[in-house]
């Protein structure tokens, strides 16, 4: 498995990243592709899904492991807690249906630029934007389109 792209424990981000293939699959995915889609032992593939298998997140099917009970909830949660509807994530698929690219949620809130939702999977490690504070938002189009938005005293702060 590659080297942890976050801060803190290895441990979870390896579960994390079980759980992104997983959500990323067209269908269930089995421990083997799994442990090969993200180049760790199978052994670990095990280590990893038990508690996520315990918690809900993950369920085994006769075809592997798929995305489990936990996980719709988690989307309320998110949706409730930045104030999304189910219009977003449709008037999201139909931006990327009309033009071909995928499209983006993006907000400022408290000080922070975040990525909070988008059409682009994951796991997909060639794309450059993924949900979560956006780093360099200064130098993108959403970034900027959001910084000229906002009132000069914030737009300085957030630059400086």
């Amino acid at each position: 498995m590659p080297p942890s792209p976050s801060p803190g424990p290895q441990s979870v981000d390896r579960a994390l990243a079980v759980l992104d293939a997983v959500a990323d699959a067209d269908r269930p995915v089995g421990a083997k592709a799994l442990a090969r889609r993200l180049g760790c032992a199978l052994s670990t593939v095990y280590h990893l899904t038990g508690p996520l298998l315990a918690r809900g997140y993950l369920v085994r099917t006769a075809e592997g492991y798929a995305p489990g009970p936990r996980v719709p909830a988690l989307h309320r949660s998110h949706q409730r807690h930045h104030g999304l509807g189910a219009g977003t994530g449709e008037l999201l698929g139909r931006l990327r249906r009309a033009t071909g690219a995928e499209a983006y949620h993006t907000a400022y809130r408290d000080g922070l630029i975040t990525v909070v939702d988008t059409t682009a999977p994951v796991t997909d490690a060639a794309h450059p934007f993924v949900p979560g504070p956006e780093q360099r938002a200064h130098a993108t189009a959403h970034g900027k389109a959001l910084l000229a938005a906002l009132p000069r005293p914030l737009r300085r702060r957030y630059l400086a």
